[in-house]
């Protein structure tokens, strides 16, 4: 006779260890166990076989990689001074050799420091700040960042 026995969870498992999922699954599908052998042998359904082990990682934690796969670095930098130079014969500056800015995260924050929470600023002219991301939090339509240069920081609300 089998008998199910309630574990944490609400599963049901047999007495051979095989789970069988939630109390509705127990009852409109009958259960099998893998030591008793099924009344109908012709129409069971095959057990499923058990998991193979994963073969240990190689040192270093990454698996190799064939030679013939993978580009030389020779191959690459071809590749990508190539690109280089169509980005050019279009009439493309492919590496941003300049960028002005007009202030830095500090002068930005003396210039607003008396200005309230959630109060924008009339008539201020755009400005053009460097630095880099070090934080975005996106929810939904609205969107914070955090942007760092060599003498502060500032949030950006997008």
């Amino acid at each position: 006779e089998r008998m199910a026995h309630i574990h944490q969870g609400g599963n049901l498992r047999l007495p051979c260890g095989q789970n069988r999922g939630s109390r509705r699954q127990a009852f409109f599908q009958p259960a099998r166990c893998a030591t008793a052998p099924p009344a109908d042998a012709a129409a069971a359904a095959p057990l499923k076989q058990p998991k193979t082990p994963k073969t240990p990682k190689q040192p270093g934690g990454k698996p190799k990689q064939a030679a013939s796969s993978a580009s030389s670095p020779e191959e690459i930098r071809a590749v990508r001074l190539q690109k280089v130079e169509d980005l050019r014969q279009a009439g493309e500056e492919p590496y941003a050799y300049r960028f002005d800015r007009t202030h830095y995260t500090s002068q930005l924050q003396e210039q607003h420091v008396g200005l309230g929470d959630g109060i924008e600023a009339e008539g201020i002219e755009p400005v053009a700040v460097a630095g880099r991301v070090m934080g975005k939090r996106v929810m939904g339509k609205l969107a914070f960042i955090t942007l760092r240069d060599d003498r502060g920081q500032i949030q950006l609300y997008v």
